[in-house]
């Protein structure tokens, strides 16, 4: 199996290239054959998503769930491990039973419905995005983000409800007619 998986990945980033053509002549069969890819790679995905970047980088597929209507932007991470304890461990003074250790903590990333990715977010292990939600661009992501949420920064803080924001934006598109 392992062996099926490195072959899988050296067959990926080539076909992701192809699709990056494919992407700028017809979007809709690029979203077709790369969610198609995704879904082979192991991700779960429920329903289509509308766009996915191709250029988004995903840990650990099988990891990884995405929902209907979810737009992820260009340079997105979805991390779902972490390695950081490993330097815990082996900070002096080292204990000889950690030496044999994999402090390696794996996690799961859940985008539920009709959620925008905004550029360059990286959302880390065990992060459950809520329906409704808007992610800022340049975002880092951990934990739970409540259902109709617009959330930015470094840490990500919810700043507003979607009903909020989109009162917003009404006013903007008034203020233009």
């Amino acid at each position: 199996q392992s062996m099926n998986r490195l072959l899988f990945r050296l067959l990926y980033y080539p076909i992701v290239s192809a699709l990056k053509f494919v992407n700028v002549v017809k979007p809709r069969t690029y979203m077709k054959w790369y969610v198609c890819l995704l879904r082979k790679s192991g991700m779960n995905i429920n329903g289509m998503p509308r766009y996915i970047s191709s250029d988004a980088y995903f840990d650990n597929f099988s990891a990884i769930t995405l929902s209907e209507r979810t737009v992820i932007s260009k340079q997105c991470v979805f991390l779902t491990h972490d390695y950081s304890p490993t330097t815990a461990f082996f900070t002096p003074p080292i204990d000889e039973k950690l030496i044999k250790t994999d402090a390696r903590k794996d996690g799961c990333i859940t985008i539920a419905e009709n959620v925008f990715i905004g550029l360059r977010v990286t959302i880390l292990p065990n992060t459950v995005i809520g329906r409704n939600c808007i992610i800022g661009a340049c975002a880092v992501v951990k934990g739970t983000i409540p259902e109709g949420s617009v959330v930015v920064g470094n840490p990500a803080k919810v700043i507003c409800s979607i009903e909020d924001y989109k009162k917003k934006c009404m006013q903007c598109v008034d203020k233009m007619i």
